[in-house]
């Protein structure tokens, strides 16, 4: 087996060449959560300084996406071999089957994996997530309580991760190996790993105080997780109070290095390396929006505080001149010697306008149509089936993130399958969930479905997934 140094390495490398995607990543993550700030040559200006206006556009594109595709679930879609009645009855129960643990994975509170998915996809175009199955994960810790919770609920689970935090490593035959950096706090990594293991143990003994859940808590370390054909290697190194990933990649303190003895790899990652926001990002179109807005903005904020009166007084004081305030129209009231002109109102530039105008329809049309983000957009006169054209045109837009979801999803159901040829000493048991003809037969909702090795062929298991509107 290889050493830590020689995973270290790699996993250096790996974080190193994908330097350009975390940047874009990154920029992707600022525009969305409002984090743009002004130039610095903006803030030097007097009427400006700390004013900024950022864009809701780019969250309000992305979130348009999600919540258009986030009802999409997959239907399923297992090959037969052969025109034989049989035949079609066993991928159907497969389909069923899986279709079900599908659905059950997405039954907790939290957000789910679904939407994750989708969620990642839409906004970064790529779609990166572990495989668990874990019947084999709890094996032998059935009776805890705790894990026979978890397994009640679901066999499977697919952690998605920030795409930005997976490297995977390619040859031109496929995946090689993924590399998985992220920061965790000293708690997680005892929670995650338990106190015995000697990495653990290693770990404690460096900080201070380590009996202080607030100090477990608040001290942050990088977790490296490499995982190839035959090994898995996790390590940690200390963060130094920093919360974000250490790319230096040191060695630290190893918590494992095995094989793991699997005849894949358990990682789906899929990129189609055009985020939504790319072209906007990458030619400056987010950047001069929010820089527009920011000058437009505070020109607006200034103008509020000019004044709109010039008023001429024999002493330079507003002595003699004040608002009479008990008639309800407040007027002023001066001395015959002061005299009162009014100011000519500052006007905004127009072009300003219309540049702010082209700037923001461009966005829409290299990000998503408006129509997904606004339903405003639609007008008033526009009939049902002209609305829905351009409803479908807009959804046509978002083709390749939905396809990194799908064959994303496609990719999970196969490791489904894997996972069971590998592990499943038990039959996988799940329920039909509606009443259906198949094949001229009535199979009844409830009806208990399982699979287990034999019931099919990894080598002849072919897999579809579409995704279609959940009614």
């Amino acid at each position: 087996m290889n050493s830590l140094s020689y995973y270290t390495g790699l996993a250096r490398e790996s974080i190193a060449q994908d330097k350009e995607k975390i940047d874009l990543y990154a920029e992707i993550d600022k525009h969305r959560l409002g984090q743009w700030d002004t130039p610095a040559a903006l803030k030097a200006l007097p009427w400006i300084k700390d004013r900024k206006f950022a864009s809701t556009i780019p969250a309000d594109s992305i979130s348009a996406a999600e919540r258009t595709f986030a009802t999409f679930f997959p239907k399923l879609e297992v090959a037969p071999l052969s025109e034989e009645v049989e035949e079609y009855e066993r991928v159907e129960r497969l389909e069923q089957a899986l279709s079900w643990h599908y659905k059950r994975m997405n039954a907790d509170g939290k957000k789910t994996t679904h939407w994750r998915i989708v969620e990642s996809a839409m906004r970064y175009g790529a779609v990166a997530f572990q495989t668990e199955y874990l019947p084999f994960a709890f094996k032998g810790q059935e009776k805890d309580k705790r894990i026979k919770a978890m397994l009640r609920q679901c066999s499977y689970r697919w952690p998605v991760h920030h795409p930005a935090t997976v490297h995977a490593r390619y040859s031109k035959y496929g995946l090689e190996c993924v590399t998985l950096a992220t920061v965790r706090s000293a708690k997680q990594i005892v929670e995650e790993f338990g106190k015995d293991l000697p990495g653990v143990k290693k770990m404690l003994k460096n900080i201070k105080d380590s009996d202080n859940a607030e100090t477990l808590m608040s001290t942050y370390f990088t977790l490296y997780d490499v995982t190839d054909w035959e090994n898995r290697v996790q390590w940690i190194t200390d963060n130094a109070g920093s919360e974000k990933v250490n790319t230096d990649v040191d060695e630290g303190i190893e918590l494992r290095r095995e094989e793991h003895k699997l005849p894949f790899i358990p990682w789906v990652v899929t990129d189609n390396e055009e985020p939504l926001l790319k072209n906007a990002i990458q030619t400056g179109l987010l950047d001069n929006l929010n820089i527009l807005q920011t000058i437009d903005f505070s020109k607006t904020v200034t103008m509020v505080a000019n004044p709109n009166l010039i008023i001429t007084t024999p002493d330079g004081t507003l002595s003699g001149v004040y608002i009479s305030n008990d008639d309800p129209n407040q007027p002023l009231v001066k001395n015959p010697s002061v005299t009162v002109e009014p100011t000519r109102p500052s006007q905004i530039d127009p072009q300003l306008a219309v540049m702010l105008n082209n700037i923001r329809n461009e966005v829409h049309a290299t990000t998503v149509a408006q129509i997904l983000a606004d339903a405003n957009a639609l007008t008033s006169t526009e009939s049902f089936s002209a609305a829905n054209l351009r409803y479908k045109a807009a959804v046509t837009q978002l083709s390749l993130a939905k396809d990194a979801a799908k064959r994303a999803i496609e990719q999970g159901f196969y490791q489904c399958f894997q996972w069971i040829d590998y592990a499943g000493d038990k039959p996988l048991i799940s329920f039909r969930e509606k009443t259906r003809n198949v094949m001229d037969k009535q199979r009844e909702a409830g009806e208990e479905l399982s699979i287990q090795i034999g019931d099919f062929d990894l080598e002849l298991l072919y897999i579809n997934v579409e995704l279609q509107e959940n009614s």
